[in-house]
């Protein structure tokens, strides 16, 4: 479902202006991104390590599962780390079956996910989507919408200032 900010219905003490300047009711505090980024990457390591893999290797499976046949170079360039952090990630999900180079001439690297990879994707989207509905289980169902129109335009605001 989208919601258009138009359509979201604010209290009338909501005030913007103060939320992130103000210490003492600050919504986004120093501290939000590191919490937020260690709850969700704990509950998925637990979830996962039956799988006998962690959160390392979330955004890599869901990347090449929408780039099938993406490039070392692309998928680099799409995480946002070093070419050596890549391609040792890519050596391990080789190892555990997860994904392969189908390129024949083996001078560029093509990747895609193996049946087995396609497999974790799905694994991967029912216990993210598991947990977020955990962690937003807090929340009217007006809550969550308007959680998810700022998510949207917050992430709209990261892909505009994404540094290649």
């Amino acid at each position: 479902m989208t919601v258009t900010h138009e359509q979201i219905s604010y209290p009338q003490d909501y005030n913007t202006a103060n939320m992130i300047s103000s210490d003492e009711n600050c919504a986004f505090s120093e501290q939000c991104p590191g919490k937020l980024k260690r709850y969700f990457e704990g509950r998925l390591n637990c979830r996962l390590k039956e799988y006998n893999i962690t959160s390392a290797y979330v955004p890599y499976i869901l990347i090449i599962s929408k780039n099938d046949g993406i490039s070392l170079k692309d998928l680099t360039r799409i995480i946002g780390l070093d070419r050596a952090h890549t391609t040792r990630m890519m050596s391990k999900l080789s190892e555990h079956g997860l994904a392969e180079d189908l390129n024949p001439d083996g001078r560029e690297y093509n990747v895609h996910l193996t049946v087995k990879g396609k497999e974790m994707e799905c694994i991967i989207r029912t216990e993210t989507n598991e947990i977020m509905n955990s962690l937003l289980s807090c929340l009217s169902d007006d809550e969550k919408k308007v959680w998810n129109t700022l998510w949207c335009k917050i992430n709209a605001q990261m892909d505009d200032h994404t540094v290649d």
